[in-house]
């Protein structure tokens, strides 16, 4: 067949090309070594033979015992209160002087002195004193004899007591002042302590006690630059009791006293002849 006899021919052809591909040598690798086959890719093989195991899905999150829902977090617990959740009490203060049995918070003490202050402003320096009389300062006391019968006038009495006393000289001091007027901050008892002690240095005969005192006043109240408040009010009321039975202790009898509003301020006198008025009242 012609197309046998082609192959035939090309045949020698063929091998001589085959050979000469053989003898041709490979690229060297790097560095002159032959290179090395490639491993084929290793796969991981489990432990023992055996087929890697798929990963174990995510365990669920543990509920509380019994299979119940988990409970909140308890809130914070508030603070605790002093007993019964009353609001602490402030810290008491002992007076000094006469009022040294007398217990208060420090902001009642401070408040019935400012109080005071604020009446020498709207009254002492408001206005003269009336026609026959000589003013009297806030702090302050003044005394007259009979000899000379002029008065004795004090105003801007809002928390202050205004204390008047009114006596007949004695054998033991003919020429003694007999007229007396204190204006006394209330919770100062220095000055009490000194007018006490002048007037009985007077040796006065037949001695009486008068005074203006602040009436309580309704919680909540403004008076003076204050709000008047419930310790306040404790506070005065004590102060009043004692200066009632001081007055008493001085003379010797009961004081004739006038109660009258803290608010306006109000004034007191006593006379050259011995009247002695209080909030417009003739005591």
């Amino acid at each position: 067949m012609p197309w046998l006899a082609l192959i035939l021919r090309s045949l020698p052809l063929m091998l001589r090309s085959l050979r000469n591909l053989r003898s041709i040598p490979a690229p060297a690798p790097a560095h002159g070594h032959a290179a090395k086959p490639a491993k084929p890719e290793k796969h991981p093989t489990p432990a023992h033979g055996h087929a890697a195991k798929p990963a174990k899905p995510a365990k669920p999150e543990k509920h509380p015992a019994h299979g119940h829902a988990a409970k909140p977090a308890k809130p914070a617990k508030p603070e605790k209160h002093p007993a019964h959740g009353h609001a602490a009490k402030p810290a008491l203060v002992s007076g000094s002087g006469i009022f040294k049995d007398i217990k208060a918070p420090k902001t009642a003490w401070d408040n019935i002195a400012s109080a005071c202050q604020t009446g020498k402003k709207r009254g002492l320096e408001s206005r003269a004193a009336p026609a026959g009389f000589i003013p009297v300062k806030m702090n302050k006391f003044d005394k007259y004899p009979d000899s000379i019968p002029v008065g004795l006038y004090t105003e801007g009495l809002i928390t202050c007591f205004g204390i008047a006393i009114h006596g007949v000289a004695s054998d033991q001091k003919p020429k003694a002042n007999t007229r007396w007027l204190l204006h006394m901050v209330a919770s100062s008892s220095s000055e009490w302590e000194e007018f006490e002690k002048a007037v009985k240095a007077e040796k006065l005969e037949n001695m009486q006690g008068y005074m203006s005192l602040p009436k309580p006043a309704k919680i909540g109240a403004k008076v003076g630059p204050l709000i008047w408040s419930q310790a306040d009010q404790d506070l005065a009321t004590e102060i009043i009791e004692k200066m009632k039975t001081a007055v008493k202790t001085l003379t010797g009898k009961e004081p004739k006293f006038e109660m009258r509003e803290m608010e306006p301020p109000t004034s007191m006198q006593i006379d050259g002849k011995g009247v002695v008025v209080a909030a417009g009242k003739t005591l």
